[in-house]
């Protein structure tokens, strides 16, 4: 029998050491190769020599314009800030308005925050320490950003309550829209005062009355001390009710009495409306419906809508295309309109009249300017004085 016989093995053999790869510094990679090691050694500090000089005059450059910058915005504060203590008339106008200054920074300038923060400093150090300065994630809007910046101030938490916010905002919105005690809502929570107790309507008239404390405008003091009028009369009705309730109890007859003993449906329902129409009010409702007159009023007097009001438009505009026809950047294009129709600008119902003609209350321009496209150069003075005496 053949036998084969296999051998089978593995063999490890040793590597060779590598070189170690040599590092060469920036002087070697410099005079490497050259045949003047001597002169690559001297271009190479000089070089050196000349790159630290640039460098040294740029960041010398670079703080100078920084400096400069700096000190120009400052003197911009200090001057906007002086001019408020002027009493001439230039510079009240201008305490009036808001200054503003922009800082505009490179792209590639890493170290914006501290240039707003050393320029925050040098503000707090020179003009005011009363100096905030907020991040454009903080701005994405106005209630956040005033958060911010009152918290910064005061160096304390400010709360916001959103529920409020969003009630007062809405309560606003509806009296510059329309005359708010024409609303529905409105005329509801009239008639859910009139079904309140004694407490309840006194707790909300204390909350009133609190509210308009702080105010310090003539019109609200006034208010304010009718309102605590009120409550002391509110007050008043606790010692006496007994005896006035007993006596408005015995001079009050139910109509059912008065009723034969048979009636119909209707004829009850008109004697029971009647009875109630000529029912004596007690001091409490009495009272209660002076306070709501008295609030009614107040609402009124003080809650009309902007448009209500002369010359609103200086202050308050409801919708753009109104802005965008009172500024017209055309001036021919606004005078002839004024001229040919003065109602356009004016607003005037007496001014009203139809397409080609002219009121007869328009201003003297307006009807000279429409005798001026009727007449041309072919103008009668006589036509004219006829024309302004009809």
């Amino acid at each position: 029998m053949a036998t084969s016989s296999v051998s089978k093995g593995c063999f490890v053999f040793k590597p060779s050491a590598k070189k170690k790869k040599k590092t060469l510094d920036l002087e070697s990679y410099f005079t490497d190769g050259c045949e003047d090691a001597r002169s690559s050694e001297l271009r190479f500090e000089l070089c050196q020599d000349l790159w630290d000089q640039i460098k040294t005059e740029t960041e010398i450059l670079q703080d100078e314009l920084n400096r400069k910058v700096l000190d120009s915005l400052l003197e911009f504060t200090k001057k906007c800030s002086s001019i408020r203590h002027h009493s001439d008339w230039t510079s009240q106008m201008r305490a009036s308005e808001i200054p503003t200054a922009a800082l505009i920074l490179g792209v590639n300038v890493t170290d914006h925050d501290m240039t707003f923060q050393s320029l925050s400093e040098l503000l707090q150090t020179s003009v005011t320490p009363h100096v905030v300065s907020v991040q454009a994630k903080e701005c994405g809007a106005l209630k956040h950003l005033m958060k911010k910046v009152l918290e910064r101030l005061m160096d304390t938490v400010v709360a916001v309550v959103d529920d409020d916010d969003d009630e007062i905002r809405e309560l606003h919105l509806n009296c510059l829209e329309k005359n708010v005690w024409e609303a529905e809502e409105y005329q509801s929570a009239v008639n859910l005062l009139k079904m309140l107790a004694k407490d309840e309507l006194i707790s909300l008239l204390q909350k009133c009355a609190e509210i308009l404390q702080p105010i310090r405008s003539t019109q609200m003091k006034s208010a304010c001390v009718q309102l605590e009028e009120l409550l002391s009369k509110f007050q008043q009705l606790d010692a006496p009710a007994t005896d006035q309730s007993t006596a408005s109890e015995e001079n009050f007859t139910s109509p059912v009495k008065n009723l034969p003993k048979k009636t119909d449906l209707f004829q009850l329902q008109k004697t029971l409306l009647e009875s109630r129409r000529s029912r004596k009010k007690s001091p409490f409702e009495a009272l209660r419906n002076e306070a709501l007159d008295f609030i009614d009023t107040l609402v009124k007097s003080h809650l009309s809508p902007p448009e209500s009001q002369p010359l609103y438009e200086v202050c308050y505009y409801s919708s753009s295309a109104a802005v965008r026809r009172h500024l017209n950047a055309t001036p021919r294009t606004s005078i002839q309109a004024a001229l040919s129709s003065p109602y356009h600008y004016l607003q005037n119902e007496s001014l009203k009249s139809d397409d080609g003609t002219v009121s007869n209350s328009a201003p003297d321009i307006c009807i000279a300017y429409k005798l001026h496209l009727e007449c041309g150069r072919l103008i009668n003075l006589y036509d004219w004085l006829e024309a302004y005496s009809t």
